[in-house]
C-alpha cells in the first residue's frame, strides 16, 4: 500500500474519530490499529510511531485541541511492576496496540486507578514515552492482575510539550 493511500485512510480515520466525539461528546475515540483501514496487518513500534506522528500532525492542522495517543498493551502482571522494558524489541501483549483522540481534559480527569508511571528519558521524533502498570479499583477488588503497557504522545499536535 502506498503512503498516499494510508494517509488518506488514517485522515478519514481522524475525521470519523473527531465527528464521533463531537457527535456524543465524548472524551476520546479510540480502535485497535487492526480496525483502522489502510494500516499494515502486523504494525511494528517504529511504523506505530511514525502513524502518532503524522496523527499529531493531523490534529495540529484540526485546532480544536486533539490529542493522539498510542497505546501498547505488553500484557499483565500478578504484582505492581515498577520495571519499564526497554524500547527496543518491544513485544506486543495479547490485545492489539489502540490508537485514542482525546481532549486534553481528558488528562486532568481523576483516575479510579492504582498504577506506577515511568517516563522514558528518550523522545524519539518527538514523541512521549511513558511506562504504565496498573490497574482499577473494581480490578483490585476482584483481585484481578495488573495491566502493563506503553503510553505514547505525540508533541506535534500542539498541545503536548516536553515539561
Amino acid at each position: 500500500m502506498t503512503s498516499e493511500v494510508m494517509d488518506e485512510h488514517l485522515l478519514r480515520w481522524f475525521k470519523e474519530a473527531v465527528e464521533t466525539m463531537r457527535v456524543t461528546k465524548s472524551f476520546f475515540a479510540t480502535n485497535h490499529v487492526d480496525e483502522i483501514d489502510g494500516l499494515p496487518d502486523s504494525p511494528d513500534i517504529k511504523t506505530l510511531a511514525a502513524v502518532l506522528t503524522q496523527l499529531g500532525s493531523l490534529a495540529r492542522s484540526h485546532g480544536e485541541g486533539i490529542v493522539p495517543v498510542l497505546v501498547v498493551p505488553l500484557g499483565i502482571s500478578e504484582v505492581l511492576d515498577p520495571h519499564p522494558p526497554e524500547l527496543t524489541g518491544i513485544a506486543f501483549g495479547s490485545e492489539p496496540p489502540s490508537f485514542y483522540l482525546m481532549e486534553p481534559r481528558q488528562f486532568s480527569r481523576w483516575s479510579n486507578r492504582e498504577e506506577y508511571r515511568s517516563p522514558y528519558l528518550a523522545h524519539p521524533r518527538g514523541l512521549l514515552i511513558e511506562y504504565v502498570c496498573g490497574r482499577s479499583i473494581q480490578m483490585r477488588e476482584q483481585g484481578w492482575e495488573y495491566d502493563r503497557m506503553l503510553f505514547m504522545r505525540t508533541t506535534s499536535d500542539g498541545i503536548s510539550r516536553f515539561d
